[in-house]
């Protein structure tokens, strides 16, 4: 008897995120101490009255919190653990502010969303009709999903919270989070491809030229060229916190990193950073498609349900 080839699995069809149950309507983030630095930054807010996860997406050079993660508020609703989480998903000036500034920014958004998410950020974005959450709440797990600049910013502000000595992070508050990067440029980049990949312009004739005379516009670029002082910087400070960390058998969790590479990408370098465990090869997918999930292309969404399994 033939045998019938097996049908190929697919992504279903997710309905429109108002009809979802499990969240709130998409809406704007409002953070209490944003100062016009993220204005455009969207959440998904769950329903459930005290939701034990946050999931925070920081999108790369030139990306948008929307374009960027397109596809991550539909598809959520498939996992089961995302949809009983909020779901961050923050836009910052990656054109105009320098690499440092930006991870500065996002630790002090860091430091609400750990010790008083309620107060400095649930509460202005929840809808008017919605019940406030008890002021106590604190979440027990914080996933950072980031793109190319992105997992620079999530580092360097996570490094700078476990060194600082004034309102640094307690070990505790730092073992809460989880991280997942996808192309991420903390080995460096190709400047001009990058400068190309993050406007969109890859697709024309000549565009490397076009962006190399493009890049003494945008300062936070030289922060992300491979061997910039910044880099070098980055893995030494990462390298001496993991020593020490050790030392006193402390967690090492929050410097390490779950990370995928494209194989058709060409805009960042692809080097192991420290100690984060080798990375997942993706094939047929460049550096900005990489996290960007569809009917046919799961990678992005199994590696978080991997992530939240945990």
């Amino acid at each position: 008897m033939a045998r019938t080839a097996p049908k190929a699995h697919r992504i279903p069809q997710i309905p429109p995120l108002h009809h979802d149950i499990q969240h709130y309507p998409q809406a704007v983030l409002r953070w209490a101490r944003e100062g016009a630095w993220m204005p455009k930054s969207q959440m998904l807010l769950s329903r459930h009255s005290q939701p034990a996860d946050a999931i925070l997406f920081v999108h790369g050079w030139g990306g948008k919190a929307a374009k960027t993660w397109e596809a991550f508020p539909q598809f959520a609703s498939t996992i089961p653990a995302a949809s009983k989480a909020d779901i961050l998903f923050l836009e910052y000036p990656s054109l105009q502010s320098q690499v440092p500034f930006c991870a500065a920014q996002l630790r002090r958004f860091l430091i609400d969303l750990v010790r008083d998410p309620v107060g400095c950020i649930i509460d202005a974005s929840l809808p008017l009709s919605a019940p406030k959450r008890p002021k106590t709440i604190r979440y027990r797990r914080i996933f950072v999903i980031a793109h190319s600049m992105g997992a620079v910013v999530a580092r360097r502000a996570l490094m700078d919270l476990d060194q600082s000595q004034l309102n640094g992070f307690t070990d505790q508050e730092l073992d809460k989070f989880h991280l997942l990067f996808f192309a991420p440029a903390h080995s460096g980049s190709e400047i001009p491809l990058l400068i190309s990949s993050g406007l969109g312009l890859d697709f024309l004739p000549g565009a490397k030229a076009i962006a190399s005379a493009m890049r003494i516009y945008y300062q936070s670029l030289r922060d992300l060229e491979v061997g910039s002082g910044f880099l070098e910087k980055l893995a030494a400070d990462c390298q001496k916190l993991r020593d020490t960390r050790l030392k006193r058998q402390a967690s090492i969790r929050h410097l390490r990193a779950a990370v995928y590479h494209a194989h058709n990408d060409r805009v960042v370098s692809q080097n192991d950073f420290d100690q984060d465990p080798p990375f997942q090869p993706v094939m047929n997918q460049n550096h900005r498609s990489i996290c960007k999930p569809n009917e046919t292309y799961r990678e992005p969404l199994e590696a978080l349900h991997a992530l939240l399994a945990l």
